[in-house]
Order: C-alpha cells, then structure tokens, then sequence
C-alpha cells in the first residue's frame, strides 16, 4: 500500500508538480489509488485540450480524465475511476459546445460531462471506444464505434433506441464540410448507416487509427505503420496528393488528434501529446505522460482527447462553419420559429444574436450576412 506521505502529495503528483519516475515491471493496480478530482473552475475553457488516460493495467482503477492548458501546460484533474468514469476512451464535445461526450469502454456506458464535472449517463453501450471515435451528423444523429461487437452504433436524433450499423472496429470518426462521414479503422473508409465505402489502404503493417478534417477540408490521418506511426495530410481531401507530415510519433498502442481552434496547431497524442504545425508536421510543443500518483505505475495516455471549440454567433447549425447551411436556420431562429428546436435541438437558437447586444433580431441580420461573406468557403 501506499506511504501516508504517498497519499498526502497524490494530487500535486497527477497534476505535474512533483516528478516520479516512470512504472517498473510490477503492477498493483488493484491498490486502486487515484487523485482527488480538481477541475477547472473555470469550467470549458476554449482551446484547452482535454484527454483521457487509461491506468497500466488497464482495469480502470486508475484511470482518469484531464484538461491541458497549452499555454501554460497547466493541467486539472476532471474524473478518475472514483468519480464513476472507470475507463475513459474517445472524447469529443457536443455539437453545442455545453457538454463533453466519454465513451467509456470500461463501463459500457457513454457519458455527458457539463462544464462543472457532473457526469449524465446518455447511453449503456457495450465496450464503445476510438480515441475521437465518434460524431454527429447535420440532422444530429450520434455515432460511435463499438469495440467488442466490432460495429459502428448510431442514435438517431440523438436518442434511444439506437442501432447497429456496418461492421467497423474502434477507430477515428470524421465530417467533412459538406457532409461525408469518414472513418479511420485500419482502412480509410467513407460510412452511411447501412454502407461503408473504402478510400484508402494503409500497410502492409499497421493502419488507419485517427482522422481529423479542418475547415479548409484538409484530411489529416494518423497511422501505425512503420517506423512507429506516419501523419499523412490530404490536402483538400484529395487521396492522390497525401503529404507525409511526420513519422516516429507513435509511444503507445494508442494515437490520437484534434485541431486548435484557430486550425494552426495539428495535435498528436500518443503517450505524449504534440503540438505541430499542420502545414509541416514540425513539432512546436510537447508535453509528455502525466505522472501517475502511485510510484509503480504510469497512464497510458492519450486515449481520446478533444479540443474545446464552441460554436461562433451564426452557426446556427452546429457544425463548425458560418456557409450557406446555416441560412435557413437563422431565419427560423431569428423569427422565433418552433421549428428551430424541432430540427436544430443539438444546437442552440441564441447564436442568432450575431452582434452579441443581447438579442436575436433584425439588427443581426447585416452582421450575419458579412459573416457568411467572411467564412464561406
């Protein structure tokens, strides 16, 4: 068992104050010792990278969930096993920016945290997991990768009941601008609920784990090919064109990415986590494995990690981009229309008060237009 003086200094160990050396062989993860959850109490913080880690043995009794600061590299504590989040895996935030969605593959439970920590129970799925192994699609149906059976779910509307899809093992999940939805499961595939279409082969050792597509439509995809990993871009997602970005990132069994904010920081995790530029693949920052609280253990981390990014003033469908899709529902937002929260209930009606005065009316509709003009593509 742990030391008193162990158990005293658990919290400034996991949020990197106190350096501990890295596991041995032995493994006691049945001792079941975590940190006291701190989050930040600032709540969602835009731009701050959260990322969870799975414990060395891998039985959840320490794992958790973290938030990074990449200005700083301060980190907070969200979740461990303790708080009910056995074993976090693919992260991403809700559509609205209000919630962070947990797959949690120790639980066979998916997970909304609000932005003071507390833990809504969304749906009981077996083994769900893929580090950014899930998305909605433009009419906010919810998708995610299933370990165990092997098969991507969806929830229509968001809601029970739910459905099995295609056959497709846990993996990266992505939306393009326009609408497709890709995956990254070895193989680079295109998916409906009912087909899935390959794009691109990787190998012959290793394949697809992560994608990530930015607002100018560039495909960036991290692999596990040798030597240890290759980030492939694919400008403008044309497949004839790929860019080998880097090579020799991959720590861990797993690998990881999410995009800043202002698109010009690519992330890669994989036991440390990478800042890199998207253009070159050359590294800018890097923050390595979180210090675990116990001295013979480590975190394998990141499994999932998503970046805070919520939706600007005349998004108005949640999907990222200020274009033409999101005529229609500022004008049903703008008028007060029922029909807003009837077809856009994963996005929220006040992003129509595009000149942030407070209310969503005609003084909005300029502001709205030089938007569109600014941001469409």
């Amino acid at each position: 068992m742990a030391s008193p003086s162990h158990l005293s200094a658990l919290s400034s160990h996991v949020l990197g104050r106190t350096p501990l050396r890295r596991a041995a062989a032995i493994c006691t993860c049945w001792v079941a010792i975590a940190a006291q959850a701190q989050p930040n109490p600032a709540g969602f913080v835009p731009g701050h990278v959260f990322f969870s880690a799975r414990g060395a043995c891998g039985d959840g009794f320490d794992s958790a969930l973290f938030e990074l600061d990449p200005e700083t590299g301060e980190r907070w504590l969200w979740k461990t096993h303790l708080d009910g989040l056995i074993c976090p895996d693919g992260l991403r935030f809700t559509p609205d920016g209000r919630y962070l969605r947990i797959l949690d593959f120790g639980a066979s439970r998916i997970w909304d945290m609000d932005a003071q920590g507390n833990l809504i129970l969304r749906y009981s799925v077996l083994a769900p997991a893929g580090g950014n192994g899930l998305i909605w699609d433009r009419q906010g149906t919810f998708y995610c990768t299933v370990n165990v059976s092997g098969q991507l779910f969806y929830f229509p509307g968001d809601q029970l009941p739910g459905f099995g899809g295609p056959a497709m093992s846990a993996g990266g999940l992505a939306r393009t601008r326009s609408g497709r939805l890709l995956a990254a499961n070895g193989w680079l595939k295109e998916f409906t609920t009912s087909s899935l279409t390959l794009l691109q082969q990787f190998g012959p050792i290793g394949g697809a784990k992560s994608i990530v597509i930015d607002r100018s439509n560039n495909w960036y995809v991290a692999t596990s090919e040798q030597p240890l990993g290759r980030l492939y871009k694919y400008p403008n997602g044309n497949l004839a064109t790929p860019q080998l970005l880097a090579t020799n990132y991959q720590r861990g069994g797993y690998i990881t990415l999410a995009l800043s904010p202002d698109q010009n920081t690519l992330y890669v995790g994989s036991s440390t986590i990478y800042a890199m530029d998207p253009n070159t693949g050359a590294v800018q920052e890097s923050w390595p494995e979180v210090p675990h609280p116990h001295p013979d253990l480590f975190y394998r981390m990141p499994v999932g990690m998503a970046v805070y990014d919520p939706p600007k003033p005349g998004d108005l469908n949640c999907d990222g981009f200020i274009d033409n899709f999101d005529i229609d529902p500022f004008l049903l937002a703008l008028t007060g229309d029922a029909d807003y929260e009837l077809r856009y209930f994963f996005c929220d009606a006040n992003l129509a008060d595009v000149n942030q005065d407070g209310q969503a009316d005609l003084f909005d509709i300029d502001p709205f237009i030089q938007r569109l003009i600014h941001e469409a593509p």
